[in-house]
């Protein structure tokens, strides 16, 4: 198989900047400990005071909620729970941002800069996503490889990683034509 068939693809949907200073790190909704454990990371490097964390209910996590869990992961790696906030409603990418928008203003956060620690085949969604609500803010996006072991190399080879990765970009289609309004003339 021709891997340059799929460089185009993978160029897209696997975002990765450069990381500096931010005013916050989010995290949108997740049950991977993989996100925390970079958030926590990225924070001990000094690179943001505050981490939201988002999310709501999630089948695979059986008592709590996905902000729950990641803050829960943050505190027992010695974070100060003061540093982390947790957004507890949000059910999809769309809210994720959303209400960590509002969470980071109830809480008087800057939001200029922010990093995003997702999913690096959640990359391209999350920040078409999070730039049509964090309008005026850079947004730096921190790709977190799950146990998965889907990468901007590999998703092609496998027929499981290659329904993922096809399914992002179903997504974000979805996500362009639900929320166009939003999108195209930020809030």
């Amino acid at each position: 198989m021709n891997d340059d068939l799929y460089s185009g693809i993978s160029h897209f949907i696997f975002v990765s900047d450069s990381i500096t200073c931010a005013d916050v790190i989010i995290i949108p909704g997740s049950s991977r400990i993989e996100l925390a454990k970079q958030a926590y990371y990225l924070f001990n490097k000094g690179l943001a005071k505050y981490i939201v964390v988002s999310g709501s209910k999630n089948k695979k996590l059986k008592d709590t909620t996905e902000a729950d869990f990641l803050k829960q992961s943050l505190t027992r790696k010695g974070l100060p729970q003061n540093s982390i906030i947790p957004e507890r409603k949000a059910r999809n990418t769309y809210e994720n941002a959303l209400f960590s928008l509002r969470k980071c203003q109830e809480h008087g956060i800057n939001t200029n800069k922010i990093i995003i620690v997702c999913k690096n085949y959640h990359a391209q969604r999350v920040k078409l996503t999070f730039a049509s609500v964090f309008k005026d803010s850079k947004i730096m996006i921190s790709p977190v490889c799950d146990d998965s072991t889907i990468t901007a190399d590999n998703w092609y080879k496998d027929k499981y990683k290659y329904m993922i990765v096809m399914d992002e970009i179903k997504k974000i289609g979805i996500y362009m034509q639900k929320n166009e309004h939003t999108l195209l003339n930020p809030l």
